[in-house]
Order: C-alpha cells, then structure tokens, then sequence
C-alpha cells in the first residue's frame, strides 16, 4: 500500500508506461483532473473520486493550468476465493455525501508520520474510504439522485457536529430547500432523519475517539 500526493501540469502529464500492476484511488485537491484510458475519458473535479483498476495504462494530466490529488495504490485478491475480486467503481465517483478529503488527508499524514500503529490506520482509512464507495456505488440511481441533493447537509453536520447552532431549518438553507420538504428528502436518502443521523455520527465519533486514547 501508498499513500503520496502529487501535482500535475498540463504540459507534464503522467503516461503510465505500461499497464499498472496495482489499483488507485484518488481525490482531487485542487483544480480538475482529466483521465484517459483507450476510450474512456472522465474529467474528476475539485473534491471529486476517482477510481483506477489494475491493469490499466493510463493518462492523467491537468484539466487547465494543473491539478493536485492525494492518490492510494492498493492491491486487491482477484483469486476466485476472494469474496471482491474486484471494485465496481466506475471510473468517476460521485457520493458527495462522505467526507472522502479528510478520510484521504489522514490517510497520507498516518503513512508520513511512520509512527507506531500508523500503517494499521493508514490501512484501516483505506477500507473506510473503499467501503463508502462500495456502498454508494451499489444504491439505487433514484437514491443516489437524492444523497447528493442533501450532501451539502450532511457535509455540515459532519464537519459541525458539536455546534448547539445546527438547526434543522439551516441544514434545510444549505440544501436550498424548506425544513418539511428537507425532511422528507434527507429521509428517503439515508433511511433516518436527520436528527437520527446526527446522533449516529456523534456516537461513531466518539467510539473512534475512546479506541485511538
């Protein structure tokens, strides 16, 4: 497993010269990435995932004046006893309903860090970041239409969740969006209201907490 972060140019693009030996995820730090792989081309943007399976000989280069990611190469058993032989991803990920910046910044400061117990959290991130993407991936188109209506909602109340100031009727602005009709929609996309949502990520939080003390 690496975890690197690198930055591209237009004129420097990365050609990879032969068919790549691992898989990769990458999230796009700033500006937009373009991927080219024989007939597929996806531009990934800011905040964007992407996904690259093994096998692959690729082009990546700047969409503009360059672009910056954090990438992991990874390894998955193709064996036909493995139980995911391979990720379903398409090329470009949407779910913009996880934080996936913060999961692949700590995932990259836990393998810079070379301290004890950090290639297990590294490791560990991975998973996190590979499991979400399993999940979204297999939801319903209808369902997924809907997570990314209300992601600038469960954007705050992953990054605020402390905050007494977090009200219904704000995450409702945030997603342009009356508070009923909020509800209604934040619902049917996660299975739980909000409120519920909150008190689940509150409590994952502080169980992460209590193992890494």
């Amino acid at each position: 497993t690496r975890v690197f972060d690198d930055t591209l140019t237009k004129c420097h693009p990365y050609v990879a010269e032969k068919p790549r030996n691992h898989d990769s995820l990458f999230y796009v730090t700033a500006g937009a990435l373009r991927y080219t792989c024989g007939e597929t081309c996806a531009v990934i943007p800011q905040g964007g995932v992407g996904y690259i399976g093994k096998g692959a000989a690729d082009t990546s280069a700047a969409d503009g004046d360059a672009v910056s990611y954090i990438a992991i190469n990874f390894c998955i058993d193709r064996s036909e006893t493995s139980h995911t032989p391979a990720l379903p991803f398409p090329v470009r990920c949407d779910d913009d309903s996880c934080d996936y910046g913060t999961l692949f910044a700590d995932a990259l400061r836990a393998d810079q860090l070379r301290e004890p117990g950090g290639a297990l959290e590294r490791d560990g991130l991975i998973l996190q970041i590979i499991g979400r993407l399993y999940r979204a991936y297999r939801l319903p188109e209808p369902q997924r239409r809907l997570r990314r209506r209300v992601a600038p909602a469960v954007q705050l109340l992953r990054t605020d969740c402390a905050s007494p100031a977090l009200t219904v009727d704000t995450l409702a602005q945030s997603c342009a969006m009356s508070a009923r009709q909020f509800r209604t929609v934040f619902r049917a996309a996660h299975g739980v209201p909000p409120y519920r949502y909150l008190q689940e990520f509150r409590l994952q939080k502080a169980a992460l907490l209590l193992r890494s003390t």
